[in-house]
């Protein structure tokens, strides 16, 4: 299997350095129970250890679950930490959760503890319209701008291939392709380059030969270089935050995590 996303063995230290950059030394990890929601709890904490963080505790919770309560488990981890002598700007909560983040913050709201630390999400969170909308989720809304609530998604170059991918395909959908539709646009050109290498329908023989193929290719996603998973190497990511402008909420990237330095450049402004 190739796959040319990033992947979350990736995004936890990208996470982690981003919390850790933004003051952040001592985290609690809250997770959805599932495969993704693990692995992304072990990768970024791992990584935040190894800067020097502590991590307070991990909390898990399932598909189904009681956001109250788990706004309540979280309120008292927070506490117990004040109380131990952490102050709470030294404090974060890393959220790993897709829609559930809207409930958890609407119960979250109700602790001004909560809205006093720092809060961090993912690809699951990132974008998500729920808390950017303060004509229909008033509280979800100020919930994040209170807490800066920063969430990253795999950043990409800006390509010439980027840029006829986009215009493309908002001419036929009118809307922008998520960040996911370059890296397919990407992947049937290195096979189909891969097949012509091998000038044969032998998928072993492709196989062979599309790492390769796709080390040498420069398409919609920039330079593609893969591991010996077939999982992209390396990825950078951009870190957004929902920030008040105007009187309107909008997400805006607020900085970005190089892959190659293992740093974090804050843009003007929003370093923490």
């Amino acid at each position: 299997i190739f796959r040319f996303c990033a992947i979350d063995d990736l995004q936890g230290p990208a996470i982690a350095t981003t919390i850790y950059s933004a003051g952040v030394t001592h985290l609690i990890s809250v997770y959805l129970a599932n495969p993704w929601g693990r692995g992304l709890d072990e990768a970024t904490t791992g990584k935040f250890e190894s800067l020097g963080g502590e991590v307070l505790e991990h909390i898990e919770f399932p598909k189904e679950f009681d956001p109250a309560a788990l706004a309540e488990e979280t309120k008292s981890a927070v506490e117990e930490a004040v109380a131990e002598g952490v102050s709470k700007d030294k404090i974060g909560v890393f959220l790993v959760a897709y829609g559930e983040a809207v409930p958890i913050f609407f119960h979250a709201a109700r602790y001004p503890i909560l809205s006093e630390i720092k809060w961090f999400g993912t690809d699951g969170t990132v974008m998500l319209s729920e808390i950017a909308d303060p004509a229909g989720y008033p509280t979800e809304t100020q919930f994040a701008l209170d807490t800066k609530f920063t969430a990253t998604m795999y950043k990409i170059p800006k390509t010439r291939t980027f840029d006829y991918v986009k215009d493309r395909i908002f001419e036929k959908l009118g809307r922008e392709p998520t960040i996911y539709a370059y890296g397919a646009y990407d992947s049937v050109w290195v096979v189909a380059l891969a097949l012509a290498a091998v000038n044969e329908y032998d998928a072993m023989k492709v196989k062979e030969v599309l790492p390769q193929v796709a080390a040498s290719y420069f398409g919609a996603t920039g330079n593609i270089v893969l591991n010996e998973n077939g999982d992209l190497a390396v990825a950078d990511y951009s870190l957004w935050r929902p920030v008040k402008t105007d009187g309107t909420v909008e997400w805006v990237e607020v900085g970005v995590y190089y892959y190659a330095t293992d740093s974090v450049e804050w843009r003007e402004g929003f370093k923490p």
